[in-house]
């Protein structure tokens, strides 16, 4: 199944109502410059572009304002800001630097600086510039919340743990640092912590469909289905496009049997991610699920033609064929899969099946064969193998077969059967009503049904040994 971790799209918004009115601004101030300007008016317009994320804006005031001022330390700080939040880093890194040759000691341009070569991906750099704010300002949490992000990136995952709790302990309602320990805990494994402090970020931050996607992820690890499924649908009632929700949803969703429901959302999953083949292989599994073989057939092929090498998917297009008992196709579709991973038994267990099912049994028994040398642990294996070693009277094969499946499960009935069927043909009585008195055990209803079937067969002395 494709990965749980998919990378989160930004949603469209609606502009505030007064943003007219500020842009309305913003043309005055490029046409007329700075100086004409309230400075009053301009740190407004900054302070209402930054807070709705309108960098670009943002940044164009800057610029006006550097035009006049160009030794404002302030405003060289700011464009620095702007630039590292629309991605310009190695700009935004000179900003910083020559703000810190006025102001050396500002914690707040160093954790800037240190934000900007973190992007860079220069992240001893980094950490040594948060090492010096810290030593500056000790009791700032951001400090401790970038100094966790950056362990976060170099995979320190407990010592971000770390910075991050001290950062709560400074600031216990900070924007983030909740959601980041969710995401570290459920990177080292502790998925019931990692839910706990999703859960913390959401009392604070209930809107954030990222947060609630990413709890719903660690419910699914802690196989807490149901509530799983309630987180994806919070982040979808907010962010009504997210796809890594529609599509873990319609993976939590088959998790639970919910077959039908899941196609429905595969379905929308694919108008948003057209080109997602993998999710186009899973909604095949489901519709195969609910007895729609030949549309999981039609998408599988679509898959096929974008990826020859899917050995997965041939896999799942010979199962598609086998449900509509069409032997030949899906021979021929376990066969591809096989030549692509051909170390693989399931691969291997579908050709032995499906040549059985054609009537090929003897061609089909070292295929069987095969799979028990390369998963010696699947007993079923063992018992198709014991099966039909015994419809091609191979009697001593099959009970070495029947041997092995009946230690590894001893409480199926039909295996207890087959063995006392191989059993009295070997003419090893006492094994044969052993083998029956087991299966009698495990379902009495059944081996009584088998005595009213054949009463010719078994008679006073069979019931006598069964007791």
């Amino acid at each position: 199944m494709p990965s749980d971790d998919l990378n989160a799209s930004r949603r469209r918004r609606q502009d505030p109502p007064q943003k007219k009115e500020f842009d309305r601004h913003l043309d005055r101030l490029l046409e007329n410059g700075a100086l004409t300007f309230d400075p009053d008016l301009i740190e407004e317009m900054l302070e209402f572009y930054m807070e709705h994320d309108y960098f670009i804006e943002a940044l164009h005031i800057v610029n006006k304002v550097l035009e006049t001022s160009p030794g404002n330390s302030d405003f060289t700080a700011r464009r620095g800001v702007l630039l590292n939040d629309t991605g310009q880093w190695e700009e935004a890194l000179e900003c910083f630097n020559s703000a810190l040759v006025f102001n050396p000691s500002d914690p707040e341009l160093l954790i800037n600086k240190g934000i900007c070569l973190d992007n860079l991906g220069s992240y001893e750099e980094a950490l040594s510039c948060f090492m010096h704010a810290l030593d500056l300002d000790p009791g700032n949490p951001d400090v401790y919340f970038n100094l966790g992000i950056i362990h976060e990136k170099m995979e320190a995952w407990e010592k971000a743990v770390g910075y991050f709790k001290q950062c709560l302990e400074l600031n216990p309602v900070h924007r983030d640092a909740s959601f980041e320990l969710g995401y570290c805990y459920d990177m080292i494994g502790e998925s019931a912590r990692s839910v706990e402090y999703y859960e913390k970020q959401l009392d604070t931050d209930p809107y954030n469909f990222n947060a609630w996607y990413n709890l719903g992820i660690a419910f699914s690890k802690q196989e807490q289905f149901e509530s799983a499924l309630h987180a994806f649908d919070m982040s979808l009632a907010i962010h009504d496009d997210f796809s890594p929700a529609l599509f873990n949803k319609a993976n939590t969703l088959v998790k639970i049997g919910q077959f039908a429901e899941s196609v429905e959302v595969y379905d929308e999953y694919l108008k948003l991610e057209p080109e997602d083949h993998a999710a186009r292989q899973n909604l095949a599994g489901a519709l195969m699920e609910t007895g729609k073989h030949n549309r999981a057939i039609s998408l599988l092929k679509e898959v096929l033609s974008a990826e020859p090498d899917n050995a997965d998917a041939y896999y799942a297009l010979g199962c598609a064929h086998d449900g509509l008992e069409r032997y030949i196709e899906a021979l021929n579709a376990f066969q591809m899969a096989s030549r692509l991973e051909p170390a693989n038994p399931d691969f291997i267990y579908a050709i032995a099946d499906s040549l059985y099912n054609l009537g090929r049994v003897e061609e089909s028994l070292p295929f069987y064969k095969r799979v028990v040398s390369v998963d010696s642990t699947n007993h079923q294996a063992w018992f198709d193998l014991a099966e039909t070693a015994f419809e091609l009277e191979l009697n001593r094969e099959a009970e070495k077969a029947v041997k092995m499946a009946v230690i590894q499960n001893s409480s199926d009935y039909n295996y207890r059967i087959l063995a006392a069927q191989i059993y009295f043909s070997l003419d090893d009585n006492e094994k044969a009503w052993e083998h029956l008195r087991q299966a009698g055990r495990i379902d009495p209803i059944r081996i009584q049904s088998l005595i009213d079937q054949l009463p010719g067969l078994f008679g006073d002395d069979f019931r006598s040994r069964l007791v």
